[in-house]
């Protein structure tokens, strides 16, 4: 939940992290000339969003601990697969340090902070697998902790 000037609240994780980007130059809004930069940036975080409201709550919602290991198994050789693996491809074939463009964005925030996700709830070490995002996942947790230790 984000609060803004004790009037207004937003709840949903995107639409933070779509505010924030715009509150700190992380997206390409308002440069004309980078209209495909900010599709882009929606685009691969609804990628990660479509894993997220369909696979993902089937197996943290899971009634037992045998629908729990099913859709487990699902997640690890279906949809990590496709869903991680397109990604790193892409990421493999643009060759740019981070997501989209020459710069950090909120896109890369977003694909770090659930990747981050994936592991501590599935298999530590899980986002080694997909080197690309594995490099994307570094260089913006260095970055956070670069800020915060300061």
């Amino acid at each position: 939940m984000l609060e803004i000037d004790g009037r207004h609240v937003i709840l949903q994780s995107a639409a933070i992290m779509r505010y924030l980007a715009s509150e700190f130059g992380l997206d390409y809004v308002g440069q004309a000339e980078n209209k495909l930069l900010v599709a882009k940036c929606d685009e691969y975080v609804d990628v990660l969003k479509d894993l997220l409201n369909d696979a993902w709550p089937k197996y943290i919602l899971a009634a037992s601990a045998e629908e729990r290991a099913e859709r487990r198994a699902e997640l690890m050789d279906k949809h990590f697969p496709h869903f991680l693996g397109n990604m790193n491809n892409i990421l493999a074939q643009a060759g740019s340090k981070w997501l989209v463009g020459d710069k950090l964005t909120w896109a890369d925030f977003f694909w770090a902070s659930f990747l981050e996700v994936f592991e501590y709830y599935t298999e530590p070490g899980l986002v080694a697998k997909y080197p690309e995002l594995e490099r994307i996942k570094n260089a913006v947790m260095a970055r956070s902790e670069e800020h915060t230790s300061e």
